[in-house]
């Protein structure tokens, strides 16, 4: 009896202990995320006509442009313009210091007067007389003339040359001095070009250079000219120059605009697409579409999936042209 009442109690207590213990809490099943099957972008060979060109960054410039310097060095005595100014033919733009000058020429001038004088003085004696010696005194006096004439278009050549004055009707794009600095022969202080006349100019490299010619129709995409303006190739780099470059820098080419378009400015960026041939009607796929690997161009057909090897003809910035491997309407795989 003792040993069964002994076996209760101890029954009850281990019931009771457990009790006491944290209840486990059960985790909830783990959520089945269903995976996203990859699927490749499709393309369709499609006909279509097709135009290979050689793309080229490029801006609006002046057609005409000039850096006035002065063929001497000095120091800057005045600056008439600022940047962005429009300016008239035979305008003076910048003087050195030419006091001196201005001095000597100004006594040449004297000069030759007093020369002028001399020589019809000497004429007019002479009517009256066959004497040889006054007709030797009027050839005398003819050549103290022509060294007076000579010595104040000397001084005259030396004044202006200490004066920029502008060529044509323009716009002053740069100014590279201020009055009381010291300038250096040759070395544009100013620049001017005429706005109204604008072409483009497109850097080019080596490999491009070698495809353009002079003539090639070109199409224009400019914010003011649109996706679709036209030109034409108008100039090359000079060919001399480009043999000695050997730097590896974009050469320029110069393009016309044609249609005389209004509401352009100078420094718009765009890009040139210069024209070396168009197709009509041909099978086109897109660049995405083409692969190739170890010197071998192919695709991937869709169905039935397999792998076909493809002959490119002129190639595109977005499509390339077909030429062998496929048909029209044929579904390929994106790389």
């Amino acid at each position: 009896m003792r040993r069964r009442w002994a076996a209760c109690l101890l029954l009850a207590v281990m019931m009771a202990g457990c009790g006491l213990l944290p209840r486990e809490e059960e985790e909830p099943p783990p959520i089945l995320i269903t995976p996203v099957r990859s699927e490749r972008q499709t393309y369709t060979v499609r006909r279509g006509d097709m135009t290979e060109a050689v793309v080229l960054r490029g801006r609006l410039a002046p057609e005409r442009q000039a850096g006035l310097y002065f063929t001497g060095a000095g120091r800057l005595r005045a600056l008439h313009v600022r940047g962005g100014e429009s300016v008239t033919a035979g305008q003076v733009i910048a003087e050195l210091h030419n006091e001196e000058s201005a001095y000597q020429a100004a006594q040449a001038e004297i000069r030759y007067q007093k020369a002028m004088i001399a020589l019809e003085d000497a004429r007019y004696k002479a009517q009256f007389t066959n004497s040889p010696e006054v007709h030797s005194a009027v050839t005398l006096r003819e050549l103290e003339l022509e060294s007076a004439r000579l010595e104040l278009r000397r001084w005259e050549e030396i004044l202006a040359g200490s004066r920029l004055v502008a060529p044509f009707d323009g716009q002053v794009i740069a100014v590279a001095a201020k009055p009381g600095d010291q300038v250096t022969a040759f070395e544009p202080v100013v620049t001017i070009a005429d706005p109204t006349r604008l072409i483009v100019e497109a850097d080019i490299d080596d490999a491009g250079l070698a495809r353009v010619a002079v003539g090639q129709s070109a199409l224009l995409d400019f914010p003011e000219l649109g996706p679709n303006g036209l030109g034409k190739v108008m100039e090359l780099p000079d060919p001399g120059a480009r043999a000695l470059d050997a730097t590896g820098q974009a050469k320029r080419i110069r393009l016309t605009i044609e249609g005389s378009p209004t509401n352009v400015s100078m420094g718009s960026a765009g890009r040139v697409h210069v024209i070396l041939q168009e197709k009509r009607g041909v099978l086109l796929l897109a660049n995405s579409a083409i692969r190739q690997y170890g010197g071998r161009t192919y695709v991937v057909l869709a169905e039935p999936r397999r792998e076909v090897d493809v002959l490119l003809g002129i190639a595109g910035e977005v499509e390339t042209e077909i030429l062998h491997g496929l048909q029209e309407g044929d579904q390929v795989l994106g790389r």
